[in-house]
């Protein structure tokens, strides 16, 4: 959830330098984990290298019915600007970041 936290700064894309500074993770694991968040969906890679929000998270976050599971309580995170805030779904304040694995 960091990465993507990461966004919430206010620029809307960002290189892969930025995002292991904004989250103190290693070049090498913000390098994996922006690789899996990629080809889920959650980001995109412009050509010039720079990391945006995806469309498939994009979809998910604007639909009209768009509904979250009631007992989770949406993260308060006063780093997050007021403009993004609104448009991300509730979000349980443990939840595990991972990315389904189908080729198991």
């Amino acid at each position: 959830m960091g990465i993507l936290e990461a966004f919430a700064a206010g620029e809307p894309e960002l290189s892969l330098v930025d995002i292991s500074r904004r989250t103190g993770l290693a070049l090498s694991t913000t390098h994996r984990l922006t690789a899996q968040l990629c080809e889920w969906g959650a980001l995109d890679r412009s050509p010039d290298r720079r990391y945006h929000l995806g469309k498939r998270l994009c979809d998910i976050i604007s639909a009209p019915d768009a509904q979250c599971h009631k007992p989770y309580l949406p993260v308060q995170n006063p780093r997050m600007s007021e403009n993004i805030r609104p448009r991300l779904p509730a979000v349980p304040p443990m939840a595990p970041l991972g990315v389904p694995n189908h080729n198991k």
